[in-house]
């Protein structure tokens, strides 16, 4: 008896040597959405822990290094104790927010505590807030992680006519991943870019004339520019309070819908915000049947092949029930160019100065900015100037 189990003893060991404890591969992260992302979590197949550890990976590989799109400006220093307590959270069973598991990368003109916002200025290096933005908080009630910050067009676009989009004085030039020869639009470059490159799930722009529209076009992404109030404005470095507005930025449009209904809330310190309305009951299948969509076809004209590509989704629209009116061309295109700027260059010095000296900012109004970009040109005006800060 005792040779037999000796035997079978022997023969066990054996088998556990050669067959090892089965071990559940990693499912496939790439370019996820938002409900693929909960239900990993949801059933266990991944960690938020392991989620946000695959995108510090992908942006090591092709933001830092690789093609080096340089989307991504600033990690968030307290991104894996955060992800420890939504794991926790997850583990607990009690309600979850609409967003949870989301990594989320902010504009760098939005405020969040322990990351600097900068406007990409390398003068607004050290500016650290003292607090979140309010759509910041919105985003972190419904469990969104805030994975970092993105690259912009320095000052949101509106330093210099000869700018570069996607250019800071800070953070260098982020690169369009599709053609790196190409231009990734501004000035939520960074946000375009981190999400068409699969650096995050989610991105917020900001946008006063295309800002969230144009990267998003350009990177192949969607972008959605909220009825002003929609989104508040507080804790987000400004050009025009007429027509300032953040806006969510992802792979689909249910994504970005969702992202959009999160980010909606009454916020006191925004006299133009308004309590949120829910948009996702409205992403239904079907839903272009009967709609009137109306074709502008003297904004188009810039490159043969785009308007191709424009006419084959056009088709589509039209397949999904959509009613095309076609030729609905504005006829006063262009005619308001000058007074808009007159608009955006008064309300900027008067928004801009407010921020900085509430905020406890490194720059006191804009007249130190001008001032301090002349000192230190060297590191502030490489490449084209201030005409429009002077």
């Amino acid at each position: 008896m005792l040779r037999i189990r000796t035997l079978l003893g022997s023969l066990l060991s054996l088998a556990i040597t050669l067959c090892p404890p089965l071990v559940t591969a990693q499912p496939d992260l790439h370019e996820l959405t938002l409900q693929q992302t909960q239900t990993l979590l949801s059933k266990q197949k991944i960690t938020v822990v392991q989620l946000a550890s695959y995108y510090q990976q992908r942006i090591a590989a092709v933001d830092s290094a690789g093609p080096m799109l340089n989307a991504v400006a600033l990690l968030n220093p307290q991104l894996k104790h955060q992800a420890e307590a939504l794991d926790a959270k997850l583990q607990s069973g009690v309600k979850l927010g609409k967003l949870f598991g989301a990594m989320v990368v902010l504009k760098d003109n939005i405020d969040a505590k322990g990351m600097a916002n900068t406007a990409g200025s390398w003068l607004m290096r050290k500016h650290m807030p003292a607090s979140d933005a309010f759509l910041v908080k919105r985003l972190l009630e419904e469990d969104a992680l805030i994975l970092g910050k993105t690259n912009l067009s320095e000052w949101a676009n509106f330093r210099s006519s000869m700018s570069s989009s996607g250019w800071s004085s800070l953070h260098g030039q982020t690169l369009n991943p599709h053609d790196i020869t190409r231009s990734p639009c501004g000035s939520s470059s960074g946000s375009g870019v981190a999400i068409a490159a699969d650096l995050a799930l989610l991105a917020v722009g900001t946008e006063t004339d295309g800002s969230v529209t144009c990267p998003a076009a350009v990177n192949g992404i969607v972008g959605i520019k909220p009825t002003l109030g929609l989104i508040s404005r507080s804790g987000i470095i400004p050009i025009s309070h007429s027509q300032d507005t953040a806006g969510p930025m992802a792979r689909t449009l249910t994504d970005a819908v969702l992202m959009l209904d999160a980010m909606m809330g009454k916020d006191d310190q925004d006299a133009q915000s308004r309590p949120g309305v829910e948009l996702n009951s409205h992403l239904q299948l079907g839903g272009l049947k009967g709609k009137r969509i109306g074709i502008i076809r003297n904004l188009m004209g810039y490159h043969t092949q785009l308007d191709e590509v424009f006419d084959a989704q056009l088709a589509l629209l039209s397949k999904a029930g959509a009613i095309l009116v076609d030729n609905a061309n504005i006829s006063t295109k262009g005619q308001w160019d000058e007074d808009e700027y007159t608009v955006l260059l008064s309300e900027f010095k008067a928004d801009l100065n407010n921020y900085l000296r509430t905020n406890q900012a490194p720059l006191q109004d804009l007249n130190d900015a001008i001032a301090k970009n002349r000192q230190f040109a060297e590191h502030t005006m490489p490449i084209f100037g201030q005409e429009l800060f002077i």
